[in-house]
């Protein structure tokens, strides 16, 4: 059994046997997400936001499913939830913008990027654990708005982070690549910049 399998077993005695946790829900609907099985990650993902309704965690996982399956007014609508219960959340108003931009909605977006980008500049410029979460978000946040010379510098603040943060980067990259795939090249490049860190190790 590889570790998914493993995971996903282990979540669902979680589940289970607790049937209102909603974070074994919200965690084995992230993995279902990871594997590519968004039907059982929606199933999952709505039982955790029927359980909590304020989860930030439950919302924007399930507002990544629906992006992913083109469902854009259910993400917005979910994304828009996440706002509303944190609005400094910088990912929260990333995804939101990201949503927006995919459904059409380009001057939204901006608006949102804009937030985004406030939220994470604070946090970057405060230091600490806070810091390498908001660098993080800048990167994605560079690609999402298409500029590659901003994307290229955050790289670079990434660097020695550590494999298992360069992976989470990566992974939030890929899903804005498959989410909105104008963001491709700049995603292409700074994944590419991620990776030769650790081959420098």
């Amino acid at each position: 059994m590889g570790r998914y399998e493993e995971a996903l077993a282990d979540y669902g005695r979680a589940v289970e046997a607790h049937p209102g946790y909603v974070w074994a829900a919200t965690s084995r609907g992230e993995l279902y997400e990871r594997l590519g099985r968004y039907g059982e990650a929606l199933a999952d993902l709505d039982r955790a936001v029927g359980l909590d309704p304020s989860s930030e965690w439950a919302l924007c996982a399930r507002a990544r499913v629906y992006l992913r399956l083109g469902r854009h007014e259910e993400a917005v609508a979910d994304c828009v939830r996440t706002v509303e219960i944190d609005a400094e959340d910088g990912w929260n108003q990333m995804l939101y913008a990201v949503a927006l931009r995919v459904a059409g909605d380009g001057q939204g977006a901006e608006g949102r990027f804009g937030r985004a980008l406030r939220s994470f500049t604070a946090l970057d410029e405060g230091g600490g654990e806070k810091a390498v979460d908001a660098r993080q978000g800048l990167l994605v946040l560079a690609c999402a708005r298409l500029d590659t010379d901003a994307a290229a510098t955050r790289c670079e603040a990434l660097r020695g982070i550590g494999e298992e943060l360069i992976e989470e980067t990566v992974e939030d990259l890929l899903f804005l690549r498959e989410a909105f795939p104008e963001a491709g090249p700049g995603v292409g490049a700074a994944v590419r910049r991620l990776r030769s860190f650790q081959s420098t190790r």
